[in-house]
């Protein structure tokens, strides 16, 4: 509509001189409605006029497509990622959560490790799906598999024989991390890593323009020292909060398993090789500042931003998370931060409440 930073401007006298600023963008704006022919200029004129003018609109679009999960479904395993599906989840209907024997939760209830759950039925063995009783499929349509990264050493040839029975049996598998090339004969149904070549050819232009842009809304950021601390879970239970209320609050996560929650923003750059943002540094900040600005055109009144573990560490293993977790709170630039810390952090004395 009227460009801003340093431009040439006509001046007196037939003179041209160097501003630098958008001061001269609002009467450029008054100029092109006064010429525009339209019969009255009100707000939804003048946008639609700016919207026809404009060389690209950025408008929120989350990042990852959502699978919309349809009839019964089984969880497997049973473990951190799978809990918030249990507690969170209000969009599918669980009738089902497996796991192996060796793990000593099968043939317990989900509530007897953790409350809250939507889901609280005993836990069910994996291995009935190794055996050639179709009808131990019948309980359900579809699985959402979450992290089984841990568990491939020991069980990974018979999570393989069970997935290929419930494919070849017709069943379809969800997962929120990317395991397709773990195995490529099974169609799973996951989103795409986001690497450099995706980020240049769809993100690349709508980044630039976005980079520098203040996002306008207050921002809450949940942050921890480590994991297994329940930032996501406060996350979600604030977002329950205010849904009784007349706050409209938007949620950016960096949880994969936000994906299948309806988080309004996603960034899920955990799980190490199973990351699903694999980007060059300037790349990463520049799509969570893009992630951001656009969330805020979602006319909510407060974001409420989780980030990964480490914004304070002394653990080696969560050191590359300070870098992005320290550099993604100043681009937020939150109007306040909530802190959760675990009582055997050797360095809690340095935190003042």
């Amino acid at each position: 509509m009227a460009y801003g930073g340093k431009t040439r401007l006509k001046w007196l006298n037939g003179n041209n001189i160097i501003l630098d600023g958008v001061s001269f963008a609002c009467p450029k704006v008054i100029v092109d409605l006064l010429n525009a022919d339209i019969k009255q200029i009100d707000y939804d004129n003048a946008i639609e006029l700016f919207k026809r003018k404009s060389r690209m609109i950025i408008k929120y679009k989350n990042l990852f497509y959502r699978n919309n999960i349809k009839g019964k479904t089984a969880c497997f395993p049973f473990n951190k990622e799978i809990y918030s599906i249990l507690r969170f989840n209000n969009n599918f209907d669980i009738t089902c959560v497996l796991d192996f024997k060796g793990r000593g939760v099968v043939g317990r209830r989900c509530s007897d490790f953790i409350d809250n759950l939507s889901y609280t039925n005993e836990i069910n063995d994996m291995y009935i799906l190794d055996s050639e009783d179709k009808d131990n499929f019948n309980e359900f349509d579809n699985i959402l598999i979450g992290d089984i990264s841990q568990l491939l050493a020991l069980y990974g040839e018979k999570i393989y024989t069970c997935l290929k029975r419930l494919y070849d049996a017709g069943k379809k598998i969800y997962s929120f991390l990317p395991y397709n090339e773990l195995y490529p004969d099974i169609k799973i149904y996951s989103p795409t890593t986001i690497d450099n070549n995706i980020f240049d050819k769809k993100y690349a232009k709508c980044s630039s323009i976005a980079a520098g842009l203040l996002n306008l809304i207050p921002v809450v950021a949940i942050v921890g020292t480590s994991k297994n601390q329940g930032k996501y879970t406060l996350q979600q239970r604030i977002k329950r909060c205010l849904a009784s209320t007349n706050i409209k609050a938007a949620f950016l996560s960096t949880e994969h398993q936000g994906i299948f929650l309806n988080d309004d923003g996603c960034f899920p750059y955990g799980a190490g090789k199973y990351s699903l943002v694999n980007l060059s540094l300037e790349r990463f900040y520049a799509l969570y500042d893009y992630l951001l600005f656009s969330l805020s055109l979602k006319k909510c009144d407060i974001i409420i931003a989780g980030l990964q573990s480490g914004i304070l560490t002394e653990h080696h293993k969560y050191r590359k998370y300070v870098i992005h977790n320290l550099s993604m709170l100043s681009m937020m630039m939150p109007e306040t931060s909530v802190v959760i810390v675990n009582s055997q952090d050797s360095y809690l004395s340095l935190i003042h409440i």
